[in-house]
């Protein structure tokens, strides 16, 4: 009689302990989707030099997790004197990547659907985007150059690398 249970009592709990996490594993589990939008400072790089602008930053993360980063600004038609287009046009760089909601991180993959290769890590805790992001170039002459780079929030720089703080776009070139 003891043996039935103590073997009940055990059946029951890993009953339990398996309804608890049957929505972890059956990928029903969702999580509160957030849309946050900061600014972040750019740098594109064409060739041996590179312009940098700040831009508009929108980060998505749907009910499963995946998150699009959109970044959105100023076009240069000239890296050499970080020109940017006169009529005014903006471009978009839209990141793709997925989130973790137990660390507040997403981590990125892949750039303007996957014409480019994306690194880097955004945190999104207290709804504050912080961190920053690549876009690499995959095919041409400059394949495996970086195209775009991005820390967000705009102005925030330093806590990320010593990286003089440009308030105007100004041409470099790279070394």
């Amino acid at each position: 009689m003891r043996r039935s249970v103590v073997v009940s009592f055990l059946g029951v709990i890993v009953f339990f302990s398996l309804a608890c996490n049957y929505l972890l594993a059956s990928g029903s589990q969702t999580m509160n989707p957030v849309q946050l939008t900061t600014t972040g400072d750019r740098t594109s790089f064409s060739g041996d030099y590179a312009c940098q602008a700040t831009d508009s930053v929108l980060l998505y993360i749907d009910k499963d997790g995946i998150a699009t980063l959109s970044i959105t600004g100023i076009v240069f038609v000239d890296y050499i004197n970080c020109t940017p287009d006169a009529s005014g046009f903006q471009a978009t760089y839209t990141l793709m990547g997925l989130a973790d909601p137990d660390s507040w991180l997403v981590v990125f993959t892949s750039c303007n659907e996957g014409g480019f290769s994306a690194e880097g890590t955004i945190s999104y805790r207290d709804n504050k985007p912080v961190g920053s992001v690549s876009c690499t170039r995959l095919t041409g002459p400059d394949a495996g150059k970086v195209a775009m780079h991005v820390w967000i929030p705009s102005g925030d720089v330093s806590f990320f690398a010593p990286l003089a703080r440009v308030t105007q776009p100004q041409p470099f070139l790279l070394p």
